[in-house]
């Protein structure tokens, strides 16, 4: 056995030096060939995509015409009429005008031209229609779209204030609340605006952690069609809910629609839009806290291995930690629900550090009269150094501006677009690292351009009086697509 793996090393020895000398041979008679050398280490190259074409998905609130119509005279749904609007801009990039835009009704088809120099305007009734906003690149960059959907209902059993930023589709999504308990209903509505068909593949998680035997449900979703999903029907009884969605062959966008009755006292009514993907340091703006209606912050370990978290309170000073919650375990896959009791009432935003990847979100309540209560879910703020923010001050509501810094300080530059379509002087300000700060929008504004030094977060609070009191929702930022346009690829060997 010796003597046979010896000669079997000799001749692949013997193979190998036959090789190379007729590599050298040729190299030698033919001076066209060229022997490449790996290249020792990595090399890091830029690849920025061509540009592409932007569409937009603008989503209704939970109560359409239609569901009202049949709502149960009983328990007052009819006690209030449902009204939404809608408020879509194409902005200027530069000195470039804004790029030709369009919004179109999914289910009518019918089509309106956005109008207005130097930006383009769109307001209108939204009909409780699903639309899109649409607008083509030209050769050097994407359009800069914004706009927002709201739905008002004054009173009655489905009273409340929900608003939708419009939102391009995608391939994965987080969603961070909801719940299935007695008398609450979260349905996960998903749009394929695309023109190709798209599977979905949703996994669930619960304060048990994940649902791996009722994960993993499949739906096809037709182009430019929708699915509406109970989650009741998955997971009934369920406390604390985190969905993540994946799609293949098309992007899509998709979002919880939440309702809440204690009895027949409304609890609120609402969204939950996809934050910022896994990270181990998040933040969340736009947190109202107030001793008759406390906040909660909501986390999900998405590792396999349980995960140490500490929790902070970002004002216009310095980040404290909150009392409680300076040392968290978070098991792997379980839902967690963190009171923000601590925070001093006001707006704050939060910030969750830790030593492994999370998705958050939060939830505050506005006390109204008789126990009814107004309920607003905040994702988490998706960062960038340009920001797009809708704005609205139709149906009565009223908006402001709230920044919120990452670890570096940013100078920051904030110019607002009026309904007239005008652009306003750049607001200049320098926001701390780790501090968040809350501005007055001028009347009228449809939108808001941020430009940092550094990534910031940035989130739209509305306010509307309705029965029994006020009622909140949010309108989250989204980045300047053009930053995402840059990919960063690793060339050579690696490990």
């Amino acid at each position: 056995m010796r003597l046979r793996s010896a000669l079997r090393s000799a001749a692949s020895i013997g193979a190998a030096l036959l090789l190379l000398a007729a590599l050298a041979a040729l190299v030698i008679l033919d001076p066209r060939v060229v022997l490449v050398t790996p290249p020792k280490t990595h090399a890091d190259a830029d690849v920025t995509l061509p540009p592409s074409d932007v569409s937009l998905v603008c989503l209704p609130g939970p109560i359409s015409p239609e569901q009202e119509a049949s709502g149960d005279e009983e328990f007052g749904h009819h006690s209030a009429a449902t009204r939404s609007s809608l408020s879509v801009s194409s902005l200027p990039r530069g000195d470039k005008a804004a790029a030709p835009a369009t919004y179109v009704r999914s289910l009518s088809g019918q089509s309106f031209p956005l109008e207005g120099t130097p930006t383009g305007i769109l307001d209108a009734d939204a009909g409780g229609e699903l639309g899109l906003l649409q607008a083509s690149a030209d050769a050097t960059s994407r359009p800069a779209l914004v706009g927002s959907e709201i739905t008002l209902t004054g009173g009655g059993d489905l009273r409340g204030l929900s608003a939708h930023s419009c939102s391009e589709p995608s391939e994965n999504a987080w969603l961070v609340g909801g719940s299935t308990r007695i008398g609450a209903r979260t349905d996960l509505v998903i749009v394929n605006p695309g023109a190709t068909n798209a599977e979905v593949q949703v996994d669930l998680y619960s304060e048990q952690g994940y649902l791996e035997d009722l994960s993993g449900t499949t739906l096809a979703v037709a182009a430019k069609g929708s699915q509406t999903l109970s989650l009741a029907t998955l997971v009934p009884d369920a406390e604390r809910l985190v969905v993540h969605v994946r799609a293949s062959g098309a992007r899509v966008l998709s979002a919880l629609r939440l309702s809440e009755l204690d009895g027949i006292t409304p609890l609120g009514t609402g969204l939950v839009t996809a934050g910022a993907g896994p990270a181990s340091d998040l933040t969340v703006s736009g947190v109202r806290a107030s001793k008759e209606a406390p906040a909660s912050l909501r986390l999900l370990n998405v590792t396999e291995a349980s995960v140490q978290a500490s929790v902070q309170i970002l004002s216009d000073e310095d980040p404290h930690d909150l009392p409680g919650a300076e040392d968290l375990t978070l098991d792997a896959g379980a839902v967690t629900d963190v009171s923000l009791e601590g925070i001093e009432e006001g707006s704050a935003a939060v910030r969750v550090e830790a030593n492994g990847p999370l998705v958050v979100g939060a939830v505050t309540s506005i006390a109204g009269q008789e126990g009814a209560r107004s309920t607003t879910w905040l994702p988490s703020d998706s960062v960038a150094r340009t920001l797009y923010v809708p704005l609205t001050f139709e149906l009565g509501v009223t908006s402001r501006l709230q920044l919120t810094a990452g670890e570096r300080t940013s100078e920051i530059g904030v110019r607002f677009v009026s309904a007239g379509g005008d652009l306003g002087q750049a607001e200049e300000m320098t926001l701390a690292a780790h501090t968040t700060r809350l501005l007055t929008v001028p009347k009228d504004s449809r939108a808001a351009i941020i430009e940092g030094t550094e990534p910031v977060g940035a989130i739209a609070q509305l306010t509307a009086t309705g029965e029994g009191g006020e009622l909140g929702a949010v309108l989250p930022a989204a980045p300047d697509s053009e930053e995402r346009r840059t990919l960063e690829i690793q060339i050579g060997p690696y490990g």
